[in-house]
């Protein structure tokens, strides 16, 4: 299992693009935690919503995605 960690340590919020996961289905559902002032956030997102930009962090927050 691989995972992909997102750091924004701007105090403003970033919009990104996410290229190069070759070999992933677009159906899969992928979990993804959150982390930021609020405490800790654990969600699902789809491996094709994740690929179609833009992929919102919020300001001085962590995503992590295991792929």
């Amino acid at each position: 299992m691989r995972s992909l960690l997102l750091i924004n340590k701007s105090d403003k919020s970033a919009n990104l693009t996410i290229d190069g996961l070759n070999g992933i289905d677009n159906t899969q559902t992928l979990p993804i935690f959150y982390l930021d002032e609020n405490g800790i956030k654990e969600s699902t997102i789809t491996s094709g919503s994740l690929l179609k930009p833009p992929f919102f962090l919020p300001a001085y927050s962590l995503a992590l995605i295991h792929l």
